[in-house]
């Protein structure tokens, strides 16, 4: 395997790791979201 070939394969390696965090962290952000919209929701019938 060529130089630049390794080099690509460590930039998709690099780009797939990327992606997986991206991911999660949005999950985590939507899952916050859920939760902080409820929350809202109840107090805003409460009042």
């Amino acid at each position: 395997m060529s130089k630049i070939e390794k080099h690509v394969d460590q930039l998709k390696d690099k780009a797939t790791e990327v992606k997986h965090r991206t991911e999660e962290k949005l999950s985590e952000v939507a899952h916050d979201l859920k939760h902080g919209a409820s929350d809202l929701k109840e107090n805003v019938e409460k009042d």
